[in-house]
């Protein structure tokens, strides 16, 4: 009996308690709860190896769609690379060539001259100039440039400034957009002033561009 508690194989247990289960009708209590338990283990055994083996195909299929992701990704960029910044802001409606000619003599204009300065300036995540910018780098610059400091990222800028209605934004109002994760700065004429995403340029668009009106989220004023 000795050997049921020692053998590690459910199957040989099962098979050696029901020899001794005919030599020893005295245990026969013990013997069939040896037995239930051997096979609810062996049982159990099995819905886990079949669980693993879900989860190894789930896992499979996901690493099979990032690379077909990140292959579709590397080729759009490679695409962009070879693109002036002309040509790359012509395909998301904006341009990277605009002259500011409206006042300096406030803040709101302070940073708009400063939003405009840096038009065809590159793409960068998590830089906040003075030669690249991500979204939330550039209007913070923007708006240092006016004596007045804002937070850093989207969301915080989103939360510490006071919002205002779309119907009311003047220039130098910060624009979010796409679940508060992208920003652009307000310069007048339904126009913002954002650097888009990596491989892109700073660039000068309209809020009816496609993207834009879809994915407007409001607007707040530092």
């Amino acid at each position: 009996f000795g050997a049921l508690l020692t053998n590690p194989s459910p199957q040989t247990v099962i098979a050696q308690a029901s020899i001794l289960q005919h030599l020893s009708s005295d245990r026969t209590a013990e013997l069939n709860s040896v037995i239930t338990a051997a096979r609810q283990y062996a049982s159990a055994q099995q819905i886990a190896q079949r669980t693993e083996a879900a989860v190894i195909a789930l896992q499979r299929q996901r690493l099979a769609k990032r690379k077909v992701i990140a292959a579709a990704v590397a080729k759009q960029k490679a695409l962009l690379d070879t693109l002036t910044t002309q040509q790359q802001a012509a395909i998301s409606g904006g341009t990277t060539t605009a002259v500011y000619t409206g006042p300096t003599n406030t803040p709101q204009g302070k940073a708009v001259a400063f939003a405009y300065a840096q038009l065809g300036k590159p793409y960068v995540w998590g830089a906040t100039g003075p030669g690249t910018f991500d979204c939330s780098g550039l209007v913070q610059a923007a708006w240092a440039a006016a004596g007045v400091a804002i937070p850093r990222t989207t969301y915080e800028q989103w939360a510490a400034l006071p919002h205002v209605s779309m119907s009311a934004i003047k220039p130098g109002d910060l624009i979010f957009f796409d679940a508060i994760g992208h920003v652009g700065i307000y310069v007048g004429n339904n126009d913002v002033i954002d650097a888009p995403q990596p491989g892109e340029f700073v660039e000068l668009v309209s809020l009816s561009s496609s993207w834009y009106a879809t994915n407007l989220d409001g607007a707040a004023r530092p």
